[in-house]
């Protein structure tokens, strides 16, 4: 619930100002547009942690 409070609070704020038509599509985009951006910062860190391990392997003393 931590992690899904947050967004849900930020789309039904934009959800009040923006007053759309259809208000749960609009929801449900904006949802899903978050999702897929903590999914890239997830996969971001990941991969940034990937690089970092295997420079410390490299430069490690065991490899000169």
């Amino acid at each position: 619930m931590d992690k899904v409070v947050p967004h849900l609070t930020e789309g039904l704020i934009n959800l009040c100002k923006d007053v759309p038509e259809d208000p749960t599509d609009f929801l449900a985009n904006f949802l899903l547009k978050r999702a897929d951006e903590i999914d890239e910062e997830l996969i971001r860190a990941r991969d940034d942690e990937i690089r970092r391990k295997a420079a410390e392997r490299n430069n490690s003393p065991a490899n000169r």
